[in-house]
């Protein structure tokens, strides 16, 4: 149905509604209420006045049985000669469209069918309106669930409330879904936290904070290296005996069908090796028992790597939960107790930053060699609006074995005299932070 066409029925439905109805139409009007005359006056004309004026004494009751199918019929003739001398719009309307409107109004009458628009327009722009009138709710929502919830205020030193009055008068209740799911985005930018997250109403990601990692790891692998099946993990064979393997990521779908079996397999391939680099540069983490069943196969006793704290319900924002151990056990087979190093860069966060925790507290003493890793743990929980929105808020802080030292914003350190700039880490054709592993193992 074009727009004159559902205009035509809608004015004309609530004429043939009025009849219906039972009611008086008002006599005339001005302004906007032009009657499609030309005029402008807004008034009626006699022809409509007298279709129009049928008094029931009950506007709010349908009289369905005041119409004999003479009547409508006569009701019918009247709306046709007005449209006969009308202007504008209903000018231009053809004799199809007119029949049709004319079937239209004779169901309405008759209670065949119910009066609607057909403007789609108009139903969605009421749908806008019903989603705009919440976004100050959404806005509070959203602010107290982080006042909650959120674990890094104190180390960040991050006043919500504060923030709250900055941004608040950003969210009135007229709002978009779009301009609101921007709005917030900048809002939680104000926390520099790489484990806030946002999705919109499609499930797409938002950017709310990113803080570049310096590259300090070339985009080549060693001479032989190859490919464990299809997992993010390449390895091979260095000169002096020794071994290497790059872990790309712990992310949990890139390891979906790991066996135990295939961990062992990859050990037992380098049994015989005097030494062994384990690369993790390029990894930006996943999921932490991946990262752990690496690790078991480089101690014979467990141990424990770190620990957390996770936030307590409520705005007291330094109510944390006891401390929780993180640790490491032994794999089953095919140990590796030789010497071992560690290469790590600034890339390294989440699991990956675990993971290299990990390595830091190996009782057999693992060397890290390269740049700080990132800094930033979290374990993020989700949360979502009525609209579809959904935000990942960071539950817990994470703390080396002092239960002293926070990793966020801190990062793990090289070992002292191995740190390498990551301008000084790689260039086409060489990897001087790998140089600088086999050196020391050969030592």
């Amino acid at each position: 149905m074009n727009s004159v066409f559902s205009k035509s029925v809608v004015g004309l439905a609530a004429l043939g509604l009025i009849v219906f109805l039972g009611c008086s139409a008002p006599s005339g009007g001005g302004g906007d209420n032009d009657d499609g005359n030309g005029d402008g006056t807004g008034e009626m004309s006699a022809g409509a006045m007298a279709f129009a004026t049928n008094d029931c004494g009950d506007c709010h009751t349908p009289q369905t049985n005041n119409f004999s199918d003479s009547s409508v019929n006569d009701i019918v003739d009247t709306m046709l000669d007005e449209l006969s001398h009308a202007g504008g719009e209903f000018g231009d309307l053809t004799e199809q469209e007119i029949d049709d409107i004319t079937d239209f109004i004779l169901n309405v009458m008759l209670g065949d069918e119910d009066l609607d628009s057909g403007d789609e327009d108009q139903d969605n722009d009421n749908a806008d309106d019903d989603e705009q009138v919440q976004a100050d709710a959404w806005f509070e929502k959203v602010w107290t669930d982080f006042d909650q919830n959120y674990s890094h205020f104190e180390t960040k030193g991050v006043d919500w409330d504060a923030i709250r009055e900055q941004y608040e008068p950003q969210f009135p209740a007229a709002l978009s879904v779009g301009e609101f799911t921007t709005r917030i985005a900048e809002m939680l930018a104000e926390l520099r936290d790489l484990h806030v997250w946002l999705f919109d109403t499609d499930g797409e990601a938002v950017e709310v904070f990113s803080r570049t990692a310096a590259r300090n790891y070339p985009n080549f692998y060693p001479d032989g290296a190859q490919q464990m099946d299809s997992f993010p993990l390449w390895h091979g064979w260095l000169d002096d005996n020794i071994a290497f393997i790059s872990i790309e990521t712990f992310e949990t779908e890139q390891w979906d069908g790991l066996r135990t079996g295939d961990v062992d397999n990859l050990f037992a391939t380098y049994a015989g090796a005097d030494a062994m680099v384990i690369d993790v540069r390029v990894n930006n983490g996943g999921n932490e028992d991946v990262a752990s069943t690496f690790a078991g196969h480089l101690t014979e006793n467990g141990y424990v790597y770190g620990y957390v704290r996770s936030k307590n319900l409520g705005q007291d924002h330094n109510d944390f939960g006891d401390f929780v151990e993180h640790a490491v056990e032994p794999a089953g087979n095919e140990l590796f107790l030789k010497p071992v190093v560690c290469l790590i860069g600034e890339r390294n966060m989440s699991s990956a930053e675990w993971f290299v925790l990990m390595m830091l507290e190996n009782p057999n003493g693992i060397t890290l060699i390269g740049d700080a890793t990132r800094g930033s743990s979290g374990n993020p929980q989700e949360f979502s609006l009525d609209n579809g929105i959904k935000y990942y808020i960071p539950s817990w802080e994470a703390y080396r074995v002092d239960q002293t030292t926070k990793i966020e914003d801190v990062g793990i350190e090289p070992a002292a005299g191995h740190a390498i700039a990551p301008e000084d880490s790689y260039t086409d054709d060489r990897d001087q932070v790998l140089e600088h592993a086999i050196d020391l193992l050969t030592q």
